[in-house]
C-alpha cells in the first residue's frame, strides 16, 4: 500500500522513488546527491509536517562505512526483510522535506501483505541520527 501521511513517523520504512525527491525543489539534499535506485528508505525524524529520510541497502560497503541495521532493530515487514542484512547507504545523503513529497515519492509502492509495513526500532533511529550528526548532514 502506498505510504500514507499518518504513517510518517520515525522508524517507518517505505519504498520511495528518489527521482521524485531529487526533482522536488522543496526537498533538501546534498547538491551532489547520487541518484539512488527506487527502494527502501527509512524515516528518522518528523517535525511540523517535515521529515528526514535515508536510503537503505542490503549491500555492505567494502570500506565498512555503512551503518548496519542489526536484525533485532528490524521490526514488522516480511521475514525476508527482517532476516536480510540491511544498511543505511550513506548517512551524508539525507532527504529532508515536506511529508507530502515523501507520500508522492511512495505512490507506486506495492501493498504490504500479509505482513505489516516494515519499520525499525528507536535504537536504529538513534544510531542513524548519530551517523547523520557525525557527518554534519542536513536534518531537521
Amino acid at each position: 500500500m502506498p505510504l500514507l501521511p499518518n504513517e510518517i513517523v520515525p522508524g517507518v520504512v517505505a519504498i520511495l522513488e528518489p527521482e521524485k525527491l531529487l526533482n522536488n525543489p522543496a526537498v533538501k539534499r546534498r547538491e551532489d546527491a547520487i541518484p539512488f535506485r527506487s527502494g527502501p528508505f527509512v524515516c528518522v525524524q518528523v517535525r511540523d509536517g517535515q521529515s528526514t529520510w535515508l536510503n537503505i541497502s542490503t549491500k555492505k560497503d567494502r570500506r565498512g562505512l555503512r551503518l548496519e541495521l542489526r536484525t533485532d532493530w528490524l521490526l514488522d515487514g516480511s521475514e525476508i526483510w527482517r532476516s536480510a542484512p540491511q544498511f543505511v547507504s550513506d548517512a551524508r545523503q539525507t532527504f529532508v522535506g515536506p511529508n507530502e513529497a515523501f507520500v508522492a515519492a511512495g505512490v507506486n509502492e506495492l501493498p504490504h501483505r500479509p505482513h505489516l509495513r516494515p519499520r525499525v526500532s528507536q535504537e536504529a533511529v538513534a544510531a542513524a541520527i548519530a551517523e547523520i550528526n557525525k557527518y554534519g548532514a542536513t536534518a531537521l
